[in-house]
């Protein structure tokens, strides 16, 4: 009678049961055997139902606990769809039984329970489905960045994934990708940037490995496909290939930072065989294979001559030692930077 009284009773009921036996099936099969038994009515029933829907977002929201934002995001939506969804249908709920106190007071059977679960759900979707947008964008209030994101920040991986491989294969490779683009940048960059722009992105890329490492290491092996072993032996190579791009791409950087400031003659030949490099990255990125094959080609002709340049103004006279063994040094480097590249294409052929 209490909790028929009060539907605030009946809501705290059903969400406290729930969230304690983290399972709302099992709290809502209770409620049907107490139904039958004729210990509850509708004017109980019906709100501790609800209340089970709110206190099912425990599981969530317990699984989000030392995850990413998105993740916490996620469970904060879902607790906000089933507690604006339980607020609003059953202050519908308490002025209908205001008005025909003779239903509250009805028995209630298993089976209407169910039906009454469902409609919940269903009335739940179309009713905040058009609000979709505000949800998200209120759960973005609700869990707010730790700080401000910096260029090539990444979102770890949930050492979780581990015991379903596919779906952690995928996350891995995605991220894999967002690190391949980040060397792209770059290598693009390491022509005219200062060390230290390319040494933050390095530290963004060895994070990025570290992480991706580890989630490749947790895997469950005993289930995985031949298929999925070799993707993680292939993912693994990839993120060699494109660490050594970045400590290249720094290298290239420091070798200009200590080369005298007038050494500008091979500037532009620099910079050319640096975004052809990045492209040759880019396309591998891309998994156009063959693409990236025929660029680094072009890379490796384009290499040759620019190191038949700077050898010809240093036999010239125009160009100092010291600014040609610094520009041979960059060029060597750059075409290590497009073999790396050629090695990442190489892998998508590994299917």
């Amino acid at each position: 009678r209490l909790l028929g009284s009060n539907p605030i009773y009946g809501l705290l009921t059903g969400a406290v049961v729930t969230a304690i036996i983290q399972s709302s099936s099992a709290s809502m099969g209770i409620l049907q055997t107490l139904a039958m038994a004729g210990v509850v009515n509708w004017g109980a029933a019906a709100f501790i139902a609800l209340g089970q829907n709110i206190g099912t977002c425990a599981t969530a929201l317990l699984s989000c606990i030392g995850t990413d934002r998105n993740a916490r995001r996620a469970a904060v939506i879902h607790l906000l769809f089933n507690v604006i969804g339980s607020v609003v249908i059953g202050l519908c709920l308490w002025v209908f039984f205001l008005f025909n106190p003779a239903i509250a007071q009805s028995n209630v059977t298993g089976t209407e329970l169910a039906v009454f679960h469902t409609s919940f759900n269903v009335l739940c979707t179309i009713m905040l489905f058009p609000f979709a947008g505000w949800l998200v964008k209120l759960s973005g209030q609700l869990v707010p960045a730790a700080g401000k994101t910096k260029k090539g920040a990444f979102v770890r991986l949930d050492p979780r994934m581990g015991e379903a491989p596919a779906l952690a294969l995928e996350a891995i490779e995605s991220q894999i990708y967002a690190m391949s683009k980040i060397a792209q940048e770059a290598v693009k960059e390491s022509a005219e940037s200062p060390e230290k722009v390319l040494e933050d992105r390095q530290k963004s890329v060895e994070e990025m490995r570290q992480d991706i490492t580890e989630a490749l290491q947790g895997l469950n092996t005993s289930v995985m496909s031949q298929g999925e072993h070799q993707r993680s032996e292939r993912d693994m190579m990839s993120l060699t290939d494109i660490s050594r791009i970045m400590e290249l791409s720094v290298q290239v950087a420091a070798i200009r930072g200590k080369a005298d400031q007038d050494c500008e003659s091979c500037q532009e030949g620099l910079k050319k065989l640096a975004r052809s490099a990045a492209r040759t990255l880019k396309l591998a990125r891309h998994e156009r294979v063959d693409e990236a094959l025929e660029q680094e080609e072009a890379v490796d002709a384009l290499e040759k001559e620019l190191r038949q340049q700077v050898l010809d103004q240093m036999d010239a006279g125009t160009m100092k030692a010291s600014h040609a063994v610094a520009c041979l040094d960059c060029i060597r480097r750059y075409e290590r930077i497009s073999d790396h590249a050629e090695m990442l294409a190489r892998n998508h052929e590994i299917q």
